[in-house]
């Protein structure tokens, strides 16, 4: 009763009211927004995992789906994580069904115990008519108590063959070779008819388990491609920021030098006008005594009375 009601609550979740409700509420189902929910895989089958008692809202799913920050959230993580923990129980149970099985039996053992039950099934039919055909002849000539006695003997022997030929046919069944399907852990008869084997595939479990695998292998592809990514952006920006420090120190160093030798050129060029303005406005000064020097010269009274 109690698995009905939390069926029913399950089927009825889609029409909740989840207005006053967002996908982060502890009453939302996390693995079905993030993708599907486990519990619906096995419903009525070996692997049940039990009714899920957390709503399952498609509304709430495509508001995580569509959230641009979604990735803040652990819930791609934890049912990563759960679907592994699922196929790593399943692995186990393989693993000792496997065991159980014994599946590396000698055939040729268990073909010489099939022939062994055959030839005894022949022998007694053969030894079964032999007494028949007495009986018949004992009756014809008489032997009543012998007849009699023979019969009982063939209903014995009958009845002994009708329950070895019971025994072998449970025999035969019993060591015909059985395998562990490796997806989903169920028992299968080897060499099966294809209608069986073609039921067991398209069955709720086998196909649970292989939509478990199938997701958990995309999720790896996915975080795989997330991490070389991000290792790529990484090492693009480490190079090009080795780059920037490389080619800034470069430049610095070019300016550096750059400046300190410019700076040593204007000085030069400094020192060099200057010393030329002094030479300039030395040779002005000598210019101007010299020509006051000669004018004193024609001015004086001795160069005069020479030319009297």
């Amino acid at each position: 009763m109690d698995y009905q009601k939390a069926m029913l609550e399950e089927l009825m979740s889609q029409y909740v009211d989840v207005d006053n409700k967002d996908f982060w509420d502890d009453s939302i189902c996390k693995h079905y927004i993030v993708a599907f929910c486990p519990s619906q895989l096995f419903t009525n089958t070996k692997s049940d995992l039990g009714a899920c008692d957390k709503i399952h809202n498609d509304r709430l799913k495509e508001r995580y789906q569509k959230c641009p920050d979604k990735n803040k959230y652990p819930y791609e993580a934890e049912f990563y994580e759960y679907l592994n923990k699922l196929i790593s129980d399943l692995t186990r149970k393989i693993r000792q069904g496997n065991g159980r099985l014994n599946i590396q039996a000698d055939d040729k053992a268990a073909e010489a115990r099939k022939e062994e039950r055959e030839e005894k099934i022949v022998l007694l039919d053969v030894k079964i008519k032999e007494l028949l055909q007495k009986v018949e002849e004992a009756g014809e000539e008489g032997r009543v108590q012998e007849a009699t006695e023979l019969q009982n003997e063939v209903d014995k022997l009958q009845e002994e063959l009708v329950l070895f030929k019971e025994n072998a046919d449970g025999a035969s069944k019993a060591e015909k070779r059985m395998e562990v399907c490796d997806v989903c852990g169920a028992f299968l008869v080897t060499n099966d008819s294809s209608d069986r084997l073609e039921a067991h595939y398209q069955g709720k479990q086998h196909q649970g388990y292989l939509k478990i695998r199938e997701t958990i292998e995309q999720m790896r592809q996915n975080r795989q491609q997330q991490q070389h990514q991000q290792s790529s952006n990484y090492s693009r920006q480490r190079y090009d920021y080795n780059n920037d420090r490389r080619d800034g120190g470069r430049h610095r160093e070019y300016r550096r030098y750059s400046d300190r030798g410019y700076n040593r050129d204007s000085r030069r060029s400094r020192d060099r006008r200057e010393t030329n303005e002094d030479d300039f406005a030395g040779e002005v000064e000598r210019y101007s005594r010299r020509s006051r020097r000669d004018y004193s010269r024609s001015r004086s009274p001795t160069r005069r009375s020479r030319y009297d």
